[in-house]
């Protein structure tokens, strides 16, 4: 059976490939979509305090 798994997308201010909201939502169970004005490919290095408050957000709202 399959069972949708719940997604999260950053698109990264300074990254070359932007992924497309409307792109996810059709095959992904999408969940959190943020567009950080900083970052890049090194974003844990670069934006440790955004991606991690974004990453534990996300991860406060998922089903237990």
């Amino acid at each position: 059976m399959y069972r949708p798994v719940s997604s999260g997308v950053k698109n990264l201010g300074k990254e070359n490939s932007q992924v497309p909201r409307r792109w996810v939502e059709q095959y992904f169970d999408l969940r959190c979509y943020t567009r950080m004005p900083k970052g890049g490919h090194f974003a844990p290095v670069e934006q440790p305090e955004a991606l991690a408050g974004q990453l534990n957000s996300f991860l406060a709202d998922q089903p237990r």
